[in-house]
């Protein structure tokens, strides 16, 4: 989610999901993940991850947000591993994140 425009669905892999992002603009983002549920385990929503997208001469970007699970128990902490890319292209270096 970008706020509360749903950006995609992804299918668990294992126990993962990821999810390629190739339609945030140049701007402020913010990202949370939502799981459904199931049949073992409760809904649940990701703490909201703030991304300030610049693009580098207005190329496109890409950005994956990767959880540390995708079955997490009631009170566990997850965390997500954030790629940003040019689309089409290699990793744009890191850049500081609040």
């Amino acid at each position: 989610m970008d706020g509360s425009t749903q950006l995609g669905t992804a299918l668990l892999s294992g126990s993962l999901a990821s999810l390629d992002v190739s339609t945030l603009s140049a701007g402020q983002h913010s990202l949370t993940v939502v799981f459904p549920g199931d049949a073992n385990t409760n809904s649940g929503t990701s703490a909201t991850l703030i991304e300030n997208i610049t693009s580098l001469n207005n190329t496109p970007t890409t950005t994956t947000l990767t959880p540390s699970t995708t079955t997490p128990v009631y009170g566990q902490t997850v965390t997500f591993a954030v790629t940003v890319a040019a689309a089409g292209s290699s990793t744009v270096p890191p850049a500081p994140y609040n």
